[in-house]
């Protein structure tokens, strides 16, 4: 996905200024699948630009987070869905993608390590709000529930 994070020009101090802005910015992030290349998606981004007449954007890479996927019949994939049924008595959700971003690629692509991320809020957390929340029984689960992969894949060959 292609995520316009923040817009902002002129002058945003307080009081006021009728003054013509000068520069305009954007903050953009894109949510990378495998096998796409966050340079070469930032000079694509460019190339647009240009196409439609504002090839004067500069664009720059401030930060690379690319895509990382470990295979959801892995070990590691299956020790997780198996604790968390342990743990929370139902049958874990699982994705094979997720919304967020973190450096999981150090350890997937450059070690070849498996790696798998586990929630631990209820659905009812709101996430990234400014009510966010998190209830301690489901926290100390998670835990638990961590731990237990932790303990189960330190126990395998694998």
């Amino acid at each position: 996905t292609a995520n316009i994070a923040g817009i902002w020009s002129g002058y945003t101090g307080p009081g006021h200024k009728t003054v013509l802005p000068s520069v305009a910015r954007a903050k953009m992030d894109f949510r990378l699948v495998p096998d796409q290349d966050p340079a070469r998606l930032a000079g694509k981004l460019k190339q647009h630009l240009a196409r439609h007449g504002f090839e004067d954007i500069e664009v720059s890479l401030q930060a690379e987070n690319p895509a990382a996927r470990t295979p959801i019949s892995s070990p590691i994939a299956k020790m997780a869905a198996r604790a968390g049924k342990e743990v929370f008595h139902k049958e874990p959700v699982t994705l094979v993608t997720s919304a967020a971003s973190c450096p999981m690629h150090y350890f997937t692509n450059t070690l070849r390590l498996p790696t798998v991320a586990i929630g631990c809020n209820d659905p009812r957390s709101n996430t990234h709000a400014p009510d966010e929340n998190q209830r301690i029984d489901v926290f100390v689960q998670g835990a638990k529930w961590i731990a237990m992969v932790i303990e189960d894949f330190a126990k395998s060959s694998e």
